[in-house]
């Protein structure tokens, strides 16, 4: 039995996640996760990620590494998305992260964390004989992966997502009903540019902590707390109720979101936005909450180097 910790850096949280891996049959168990609620993208500024965003994810990275030499891990294990891909001072940061704390932090592609997405769901839900999709909508990206019969089909990543839409419209924390508009037309915009989502799925996959907090808020509204996230399932039309539901009573929804996700306040109304304007492409009845996605599927692939 080997510990390893995974350290995942997105744009609007760093999380680790600790697992107990079995060598001789490659399966593995989540012992702990820890998270901080950095917002990367916050600190980006001219293309480049500023000193202080700089100072915040070293610190970050070395109180995981020194929790990960706590619990005995034999390996640390760090990847990033869309938080650094997309900096002009990428090269330059990783340098410091290399030479500040010993850590090589490996970039993935966008095309490559929607694999990973795919491999992670892949190996807790029976994707065999259906036609799917599957959205992970982190801070600064959103990866889109259609499927059939347990295989991926088209794969593509866009600079779209949650803490992107609060930072480039959101004045406050809350969104108003001008910038809600603003979201609205230019999430359509970018999304006619992934024609082969506007079709029929049997099933929709969420990913991502945004869609996490969505479904903890509508588990509350139906009253349902003690149904299980992975897995949770969400009437497409109530996407869209819940979103009138905070265009209706936005003091109301905020006690929600306070009771239910409070770290994710400024992204989950953007977040919501986003998601209503895939789904009126996306032609589904129902999606399904996925609690697993990229961490799981790099486990699987690049550090047990399995095929599932």
């Amino acid at each position: 039995m080997t510990r390893h910790a995974l350290v995942d850096v997105g744009s609007n949280s760093v999380r680790m996640n600790v697992y107990d891996i079995n060598q001789e049959d490659g399966t593995f168990a989540l012992l702990f996760s820890e998270k901080e609620m950095l917002g990367i993208i916050n600190f980006i500024e001219d293309g480049l990620l500023a000193e202080e965003g700089i100072e915040k994810l070293l610190s970050t990275l070395s109180s995981f590494k020194r929790c990960s030499d706590s619990v005995l891990s034999n390996c640390f294990t760090c990847f990033a998305t869309a938080s650094l891909r997309g900096i002009l001072n990428k090269d330059d940061v990783m340098m410091k992260i290399k030479n500040s704390l010993g850590i090589e932090v490996d970039l993935i592609s966008g095309e490559n964390e929607a694999l990973y997405d795919f491999y992670g769901i892949k190996k807790y839900f029976n994707l065999a004989g259906e036609k799917g999709l599957l959205m992970d909508m982190g801070g600064g990206s959103t990866e889109f992966l259609s499927f059939s019969n347990g295989e991926p089909l088209k794969l593509t990543s866009e600079p779209i997502a949650s803490l992107a839409l609060q930072k480039k419209f959101v004045s406050k924390i809350l969104p108003q009903k001008d910038e809600i508009s603003a979201m609205i037309k230019y999430s359509d915009k970018k999304l006619e540019k992934i024609p082969w989502i506007k079709d029929k799925f049997d099933e929709v996959f969420f990913i991502g902590g945004t869609a996490r907090a969505i479904a903890k808020i509508h588990r509350l509204q139906s009253n349902s707390l003690t149904a299980p996230i992975n897995g949770y399932m969400i009437k497409t039309d109530d996407l869209y109720k819940m979103l009138y539901s905070f265009c209706s009573n936005k003091r109301n929804f905020a006690e929600e979101i306070i009771r239910e996700a409070p770290d994710r306040i400024h992204t989950v109304v953007p977040g919501l936005i986003l998601y209503t304007r895939i789904m009126k492409f996306v032609k589904s009845e129902y999606i399904k909450i996925s609690s697993f996605g990229v961490r799981e599927g790099y486990l699987i692939k690049n550090i047990l180097k399995k095929e599932i």
